[in-house]
């Protein structure tokens, strides 16, 4: 059985609530914003290569190129603003691994687990499309 990467998203919502787990509040928010961006990375890219026939790459920008791939696709808008909210938590998920510095990080992980939400309901949603389609 293949790993959930919903429980990325999960584990990162989990960290944010538990005060007593991790010393340390922003190093518990990075770790949320790490795990959603991998979440819905991962989701996004088995959705892509079962249904929109996506082939993955190795190696350097592999997750670029997933992103340009679903913000370029002509099927399905919705496969686009997937495309754009992935984007976004990439670029914060960026920040938060690899910045000394991560203004306003409660705010931004907030806003990339609901992001990251948001990713999922629209894979459900474009999953459903695509079974009634068969």
């Amino acid at each position: 059985m293949t790993f959930n990467w919903q429980d990325y998203l999960d584990i990162s919502k989990y960290l944010t609530m538990d005060d007593k787990l991790i010393p340390s509040e922003e190093a518990k928010f990075r770790t949320a914003v790490s795990r959603a961006y991998y979440a819905s990375f991962n989701s996004c890219r088995e959705f892509a290569e079962k249904h929109l026939n996506f082939t993955t790459s190795k190696g350097e920008n592999s997750h670029e190129k997933l992103i340009d791939f679903l913000l370029t696709t002509k099927s399905n808008k919705l496969i686009n603003e997937i495309g754009y909210k992935l984007k976004l938590i990439k670029k914060d998920r960026i920040v938060s691994d690899y910045s000394g510095v991560f203004k306003n990080y409660s705010s931004q992980t907030i806003t990339n687990i609901f992001l990251a939400d948001e990713i999922q309901e629209i894979l459900e949603k474009v999953s459903l499309l695509t079974r009634k389609k068969i």
